[in-house]
């Protein structure tokens, strides 16, 4: 993995880890619509990358997500 990609900017709703080829977006916002653009707006700052630096993503190995939590009174998460 690169240390540029990790460098990009990402937006401030989004978390990026990395583990040797391996890497996880993480993409927070309040409701699903706007969890889902900016989730697509640093995909592409990805795939922009990816082509700059001529590397392609394996599709077999993509795969997507999406958790819906809600805070309770105490203030902890409980995912549905």
């Amino acid at each position: 993995m690169c240390n540029s990609l990790l460098n990009l900017k990402f937006s401030s709703r989004t978390k990026v880890i990395a583990f040797a080829d391996d890497l996880i977006i993480l993409t927070r916002e309040a409701c699903k619509n706007e969890t889902e653009h900016y989730a697509n707006q640093d995909l592409k700052k990805i795939e922009r990358w990816a082509t700059n630096n001529k590397t392609k993503c394996n599709d077999k190995n993509l795969g997507f997500c999406l958790y819906q939590g809600k805070e309770t009174t105490t203030g902890k998460l409980i995912f549905t």
